[in-house]
């Protein structure tokens, strides 16, 4: 497929990203591909971390990484913070300062003004309305001269709680790796081989629920959906793709209540390749019971050409066409698990060929609106808009938020 988004010349620009550690994670991810999308389009990148897994694939890329306690909301160290910034700016010549975290922000916000370049937030989290100092705090993510939002949900929460600036606004979505989520990059051989490998039977029809284990994820609720879809136990796996970060009890609850109810659940921790787990499944179930702000891994799954079920809230209902003849998947009210027992049940019930034409209209969704390509494209005429029009983004920025 021809790629339409083309990447504006870069050549001159210097934009430091900051954003607290490289660990992995979507705001991460975010960080890594527009490095290496400005080095592609001439221009030089430099991101201000703590560091983490992604490190080192983002030096790789050409961006430079300053090592710095970004991810620390003492206010003391946010000051020194703030020196930092505002010596890596002079230092380096930045030419934009583009913060994606609320405490660095705060940091990179006072460098970015006392040395008159322009400032750029991406509002990656969850936008609370509640309490009053969590809203004061969280608006520096809207204080930027462009603010970007994940999604057209996200950006109704910023107008709705910070009352932002129109003009300030921009809505650009995640994107993902349309190249390495190909289905056609594994045969069936090797998605045999890849079950085998798990202990999971070439039958089976697995369930894919790729998200890090906490409640608010709802891996509970997708287990007592199963308990009760019709569906067959014995030709059901249920994988859980997604590191439990310390909540051991709730883990242990998963699995007590897959035992007691006779589910095949395979619990495999932080999975580091994504699109062979997306190959191995047959659905992808994503049962978050509070609205995501964006939702990346359902863009995931559509992009490696399998149908998905998510919760009815929030980015989701952006991502996922859940009727019409290029439906993709299907969308069920959050934390009800009835409901999605019963799309689960119906999707068992389909045919391989029409869960397979399903998958094709999923990716072909995916390639027209959800791309890396569209996303880096988008944000650097984002910093190429700022930089040639310094004087009167600044201008723009002064309007209040709350």
């Amino acid at each position: 497929m021809t790629n339409k988004w083309i990447y504006p010349d870069c050549r001159g620009l210097r934009v430091l990203q900051i954003i607290p550690e490289l660990d992995i994670g979507g705001a991460e991810m975010t960080t890594l591909e527009i490095a290496t999308a400005l080095g592609v389009a001439g221009g030089d990148a430099f991101v201000m971390s703590a560091g983490g897994r992604l490190s080192e694939p983002l030096q790789a890329a050409g961006a430079t990484l300053i090592n710095a306690p970004m991810a620390s909301k003492n206010p003391l160290t946010m000051a020194r913070n703030a020196r930092r910034i505002k010596s890596v700016i002079e230092e380096y010549q930045i030419s934009l300062v583009h913060a994606r975290s609320r405490a660095p922000a705060w940091s990179a916000l006072w460098a970015s003004r006392a040395s008159h370049v322009p400032f750029v937030t991406t509002y990656h989290s969850k936008v609370h309305a509640s309490p009053p100092l969590k809203v004061v705090y969280n608006s520096v993510m809207a204080r930027g001269d462009r603010v970007i939002a994940n999604s057209q949900y996200t950006a109704q929460r910023i107008r709705d709680v910070h009352q932002i600036n129109e003009q300030r606004l921009r809505i650009i979505p995640r994107g993902c790796d349309l190249d390495a989520l190909n289905p056609a990059r594994y045969a069936v051989a090797q998605r045999r081989d890849l079950r085998n490998g798990l202990g999971i039977s070439g039958n089976d029809f697995v369930v894919l629920c790729p998200a890090r284990l906490t409640k608010w994820k709802g891996q509970h609720v997708l287990l007592e959906a199963v308990a009760r879809a019709d569906v067959p136990r014995d030709q059901l796996t249920v994988i859980f793709a997604g590191d439990a970060q310390g909540r051991d009890a709730y883990l242990s609850e998963l699995r007590a209540f897959a035992a007691e109810h006779q589910i095949k659940a395979h619990f495999a921790g932080l999975v580091r390749d994504m699109p062979a787990f997306y190959a191995m499944s047959d659905m992808i179930i994503i049962p978050s019971i509070e609205a995501e702000p964006f939702g990346r891994t359902a863009i995931e799954a559509q992009a490696a050409g399998r149908p998905v079920i998510a919760s009815d809230a929030g980015g989701f209902r952006e991502t996922v066409i859940a009727a019409g003849p290029n439906q993709t998947g299907w969308l069920v009210p959050p934390a009800d698990h009835l409901a999605l027992a019963q799309s689960l049940s119906l999707a068992f019930s389909l045919t391989k060929s029409q869960r397979q034409t399903m998958g094709r209209a999923a990716r072909r969704h995916i390639q027209n609106n959800f791309s890396t390509q569209r996303l880096c494209a988008e944000t650097l005429s984002v910093y190429r808009e700022l930089v040639a029009d310094a004087p009167a983004a600044a201008a723009v920025s002064g309007q209040s938020v709350k």
